[in-house]
């Protein structure tokens, strides 16, 4: 690494850019790979920060996809919107129709479109002698309705485009929406129009459950869980870029990140930080000591704290049901051990737990916790809680951590004491 300076940013680190400690796992980027060669959609899925936009950025050039970035209001008509306007089609004109006049009709969205080709003018002789066409863009119009996928699979074909269509943060989406593209997804395969979709979750077969018909159609690629190997291949990936030496933290660091990739890239980036390695140290190689580590620790922390408590506070307010449902449930995860929080705990545990919180007789029955832990995502994401921190796996009946800094947040905390920092309703 001599003569060449990198700043530690871009070694370690939460990053929307390639950090140079990203390492190759066989049964992950593999897998992605023969989805890349494969004609299905890809679902790449995982908590928070454990690297699904990284894996993308190793392998998919910028330009060479289209990607989309979804959040709480997006409906699936932005969602065609902002492809279209990606492969350059204008939209001169729409107009909501109303389709038949069956009750709850859908609306759907027609519009004008200008569709962009090249064309090729006449001959031309260069000095040289060879040969040429002039080659110009020119634009068709066409009427389609933006709301179906055979209309939009239809102006993706007519515009020659063959790279894949990457979905962000696919989980923010509305579940109805979720649905809607998940019956959309088998048009788009039959056309050989094929997407990426990254999303929050830690069960598999989430978009099969909304459309069976995807079973066989899709490669799921889960980003996790990083071996203790896998750590310690991407602490020592950095090391020589900043000629730093973690050989006494490795442990801890690894340790202290109960499982999160980012959680363990952020605990390196700030020990380096606090030792005063800003970029590339070009002398003698600096061996971290704990004490940065430890300071590392602390500022995490205290940068995840106001978010968590936030969260925490919106997840308990406004419960309609009167049952304090959301106030029980957190009081049961924060007296978890760390280890079955990282497990993930049985929907019926929860139940039980809870039931015995009561300091009444009125014993909360199956159908309100079916409907609470069915709806938990949807309840977090109508409390702006983003990403959500649980989610609910219905193949095994659990409960799981889906935002990866949590457990890290909690396990620092003094529970008892975040505990009682929220009213009882």
């Amino acid at each position: 690494m001599d003569n060449i300076t990198v700043f530690t940013q871009k070694v370690y680190g939460i990053s929307n850019a390639y950090v140079d400690s990203y390492i190759s796992r066989s049964n992950v980027d593999e897998d992605f790979m023969n989805g890349l060669r494969s004609d299905k959609h890809i679902i790449i899925y995982g908590s928070s920060k454990q690297g699904k936009s990284s894996l993308i950025r190793q392998y998919i050039m910028d330009g060479e996809n289209i990607e989309i970035n979804c959040g709480p209001r997006t409906q699936l008509i932005d969602i065609y919107k902002s492809l279209l306007r990606q492969l350059n089609v204008e939209i001169e004109e729409s107009y909501s129709v109303e389709k038949g006049k069956e009750v709850g009709g859908k609306i759907g969205l027609k519009a004008k479109l200008k569709i962009p080709f090249i064309s090729e003018g006449e001959a031309t002789v260069e000095a040289s002698g060879k040969i040429t066409r002039n080659r110009t863009i020119e634009y068709k119009r066409v009427e389609y309705d933006l709301s179906l996928a055979q209309d939009i699979s239809e102006v993706i074909k007519q515009c020659d485009y063959e790279g894949r269509v990457v979905m962000e943060n696919f989980h923010y989406l509305p579940m109805s929406v979720q649905k809607e593209l998940s019956y959309d997804l088998r048009t788009f395969e039959d056309k050989n129009i094929l997407f990426i979709i990254l999303g929050i979750w830690r069960e598999r077969n989430r978009l099969t459950q909304f459309n069976g018909d995807l079973t066989d159609r899709l490669i799921e690629v889960p980003v996790e869980p990083w071996s203790e190997e896998d750590f310690k291949k991407v602490i020592k990936e950095g090391e020589p870029v900043l000629n730093v030496s973690f050989e006494n933290l490795v442990d801890e660091i690894i340790a202290k990140s109960n499982g999160s990739i980012g959680v363990l890239q952020e605990l390196c980036k700030y020990t380096c930080l606090k030792a005063g390695v800003k970029e590339t140290n070009h002398l003698d190689t600096i061996i971290l000591d704990k004490i940065y580590l430890d300071e590392a620790i602390m500022y995490k922390v205290g940068d995840y704290s106001s978010r968590h408590i936030h969260c925490l506070e919106e997840f308990i307010s406004g419960d309609d049901t009167k049952l304090n449902l959301p106030y029980f449930f957190l009081q049961v995860i924060l007296e978890s051990e760390i280890e079955d929080l990282e497990r993930g705990l049985r929907k019926s545990e929860i139940e039980n737990k809870i039931n015995s919180l009561k300091e009444n007789d009125n014993v909360i029955r199956n159908t309100d916790f079916n409907r609470f832990f069915n709806h938990i995502v949807e309840y977090q994401l109508k409390k702006e809680i983003s990403p959500p921190l649980f989610d609910f796996d219905k193949g095994d009946q659990t409960i799981k951590i889906i935002d990866s800094t949590f457990i890290f947040f909690i396990r620092h905390k003094d529970r008892q004491e975040l505990m009682n920092c929220f009213c009882k309703p």
